[in-house]
């Protein structure tokens, strides 16, 4: 764009550019990574901040892209919080987006931001995994495999607490219900008290 302003008899200074790309970002929530190579001057790293936050807190269908191509674009490196980030989490937990091959999921977003999700939603997604594995009698060694795959998946260290298995065994009890007493022993090797 600077190249061009002579031929229009305008000169177009640096300040020009930034106030331009932050009332695009202000109408349109992003920054347009193809414009910037045409106009030939990055927006300042405070903007990218911006839209960095902006495309995590909507974090839709392809906001991870999004972000490589940012910092592509501008040579500035996303710097985000887990405050910022567990929302993301929460709904990936929530889908069971973990611990598959080919598939975008929670070791993803860890890749990127280099931030590992919280213990508290890991250990919510173990419980989930345990609440989850009883459909049938001797399903321990499967359960047992979901918190293993959950745990190599986050790079969170994690337990469930033995009282979270102890209220279950109870739970399993009351309804008399001794697949899941025989699924909790195969998975954990605990005994009900």
């Amino acid at each position: 764009a600077k190249e061009l302003s002579p031929l229009f008899g305008i000169e177009i200074t640096s300040e020009m550019i930034q106030r331009a790309y932050e009332i695009s970002f202000e109408k349109n929530g992003s920054l347009d990574t193809y414009r910037m190579s045409e106009i030939g001057e990055k927006p300042n790293p405070a903007l990218v901040e911006k839209a960095y936050a902006r495309i995590i807190e909507k974090h839709g269908e392809r906001w991870m892209d999004s972000i490589k191509s940012l910092e592509q674009a501008t040579g500035v490196k996303p710097v985000f919080t887990s405050e910022q980030l567990r929302p993301v989490f929460e709904e990936y937990f929530q889908h069971g987006w973990y611990g598959r091959k080919g598939y975008i999921g929670v070791e993803h977003v860890t890749e990127l931001t280099s931030i590992k999700p919280p213990v508290d939603l890991v250990e919510k997604a173990a419980i989930k995994i345990v609440d989850g594995g009883h459909g049938y009698i001797d399903q321990g060694k499967a359960i047992k495999e979901g918190i293993d795959r959950l745990r190599e998946s986050t790079g969170v260290a994690f337990e469930i607490p033995e009282q979270e298995i102890q209220d279950r065994y109870q739970k399993a009890m009351m309804d008399r219900k001794a697949h899941v007493i025989s699924n909790l022993h195969g998975a954990f090797g605990i005994r009900p008290s």
